[in-house]
């Protein structure tokens, strides 16, 4: 299911996966991938681009012969739930358990960052003091 972004004009018939979405969310059983996908896009606030937030560890979809019940619920506290023929299967944080993260590191690896030639990996220094 996806529930389409607010003033995107919609053509049945040109509706594909490219299609402008703001949640998407149900089972999804294709060869070996067997996942309920929920799937938001948010703007990030400082570059301005929409991403693609993928939930990091999606429940199994129920899979056979019965018909099964797939629930989201969002909570104003930025909470999630996903219910499976009225079970819990997965709840969190819109801020923490999706990837990439809705919020960024306070803190980024420069991957150009390397230690002086005179870096001592040592714990610790032993100073031995001489007195005369």
């Amino acid at each position: 299911m996806k529930l389409l972004t607010e003033n995107a004009t919609f053509d049945a018939v040109k509706f594909d996966d490219k299609s402008p979405y703001t949640i998407m969310f149900g089972p999804d059983k294709c060869g070996s991938t067997n996942k309920v996908h929920f799937i938001f896009r948010h703007k990030n606030f400082k570059t301005g681009v929409i991403e693609e937030k993928h939930l990091k560890s999606p429940p199994s979809a129920e899979i056979n012969k019965l018909s099964n019940l797939y629930t989201l619920i969002i909570r104003p506290d930025e909470s999630y739930e996903i219910l499976i023929n009225g079970e819990s299967k997965s709840k969190g944080s819109l801020l923490e358990n999706f990837e990439p993260p809705v919020n960024p590191p306070e803190e980024i690896d420069d991957v150009n960052d390397k230690k002086p030639d005179t870096w001592v990996d040592q714990a610790k220094y032993e100073i031995t003091f001489f007195f005369f």
